[in-house]
């Protein structure tokens, strides 16, 4: 076995791709933004909820490019509605403010770029615990066609709690930045595609002072890619594949978290390393071994012969490793590649000595990947 290269990208942006109810923790950062401009729809709020005092704003801002397959030009997600949730209430409406929707959204334009989806004005002085995104539709362009893309049902509702929460003041503004990280899964191959989405996202509370001007006018865009605050959010979420052991009928994997918050790996995947597949892109599931990764760091070989059946087998909970904790994942049974049979899906293969792959490692929204012969 030779491990001739491992690579950990610690990217921060990603997307949320699910049609449902999606929430994200909130940290709060010191930062600025800069500037841009496009257009995005109105938003609204309402509540039943009684007024705590005079109303304050808040602004919601969005950031994406998704982990795509090559050959991927756009992901269109449309949106109905944004809302956040009173800290300490029950899930009943009344607890919910609505605080912006619906619109529509091109997340490859995203790469390090925020956009302002939602401007509210609510009544200051109450803390709110959790921020819900409702998506109701996605579309990818691949190599210029357009497909709508599945959900994995299992993935819809992502809710965690805002450490602290978020309490707008009145006649103030506050802003959350949505960090959104899906990974969109190639089923087929390039010749007969079809999509399916894998959805988490994290908030971040933009502090008072470095509010940018764009936050206050909808579909304004800022530049991240300057920003101290942003840079630090990358640092949070970063992970290293530490070594591999791959064998016909053996695969382990060994993981350390580097960052300072916990990571949720769902997905493994070990492809046939090729000149046309770039390392940290998802590569076709009917050309590679594909794993689910359960809470106890085990791996279930996903081998679906039709598109429900893999969306069912890929909606694990997936493995949470905490910050600056290590874990092993191991698979003890013979490997295959191409077990996925999806569309004219080539034959499946043991792994065989003296060939080459690709093992891909998938947490929030960082891809890490080796390169290894058996």
């Amino acid at each position: 076995m030779d491990l001739s290269r491992t690579v950990v990208l610690s990217g921060i942006i990603g997307a949320i791709v699910a049609a449902g109810l999606i929430a994200a923790t909130v940290y709060a950062l010191p930062g600025y933004v800069t500037s841009v401009s496009t257009t995005t729809q109105t938003t609204t709020v309402s509540s039943s909820t009684e007024r705590h005092g005079p109303n304050g704003t808040l602004s919601t801002l969005i950031t994406d490019p998704p982990t795509v397959p090559v050959g991927t030009n756009d992901v269109y997600m449309s949106y109905s509605s944004i809302a956040i949730h009173i800290a300490g209430q029950g899930n009943s409406s009344q607890n919910w403010f609505s605080i912006g929707g619906p619109g529509t959204i091109d997340l490859m334009q995203s790469i390090n770029i925020s956009q302002t989806i939602g401007i509210a004005s609510i009544p200051s002085g109450i803390e709110f615990d959790v921020i819900e995104f409702n998506v109701s539709q996605v579309t990818v362009t691949f190599n210029g066609v357009n497909y709508s893309a599945s959900l994995i049902s299992s993935q819809v509702n992502l809710a965690e709690t805002l450490p602290g929460g978020v309490t707008v003041g009145a006649a103030q503004t506050q802003a959350v930045l949505i960090d959104m990280s899906p990974k969109i899964i190639l089923l087929g191959d390039s010749s007969l595609p079809a999509f399916a989405f894998l959805p988490s996202a994290r908030a971040f509370i933009i502090p008072t002072n470095d509010i940018p001007a764009q936050a206050h006018v909808l579909g304004g865009r800022s530049n991240l890619a300057q920003n101290l605050w942003w840079k630090a959010v990358a640092l949070m979420t970063h992970f290293e594949i530490t070594s591999i052991s791959l064998l016909p009928n053996f695969l382990q994997i060994n993981v350390t978290n580097t960052g300072n918050t916990s990571v949720t790996f769902k997905l493994v995947t070990i492809t046939p390393t090729d000149n046309t597949t770039y390392g940290p892109s998802i590569p076709a599931l009917v050309s590679s071994a594909v794993f689910s990764v359960t809470a106890n760091a085990t791996l279930v070989p996903i081998s679906g012969s039709n598109k429900s059946q893999i969306l069912d087998e890929l909606a694990s909970d997936g493995y949470v490793l905490s910050a600056h904790a290590t874990v092993t994942f191991t698979f003890s049974n013979y490997i295959e590649t191409g077990l996925i049979q999806f569309g004219n899906a080539s034959p499946a293969s043991t792994i065989l000595t003296a060939q080459p792959y690709t093992v891909r490692l998938f947490g929030n929204d960082n891809v890490a990947y080796a390169d290894i012969t058996v």
